[in-house]
């Protein structure tokens, strides 16, 4: 993850990344509270 957020930052991207502890991507990654950090994020760079 720390790879690719940086790798993404170098070509001018804005990046916020998140380690969930013992999550698995596919299943209980996607909690509530990532969910309301993907659309707070969204909704602040989509907006025109």
């Amino acid at each position: 993850m720390e790879e690719m957020a940086q790798k993404l930052e170098s070509v001018g991207a804005e990046v916020e990344a998140y380690r969930v502890t013992n999550a698995n991507h596919e299943r209980d990654f996607w909690s509530q509270a990532i969910y309301d950090r993907v659309l707070t994020f969204l909704d602040k760079k989509l907006k025109l």
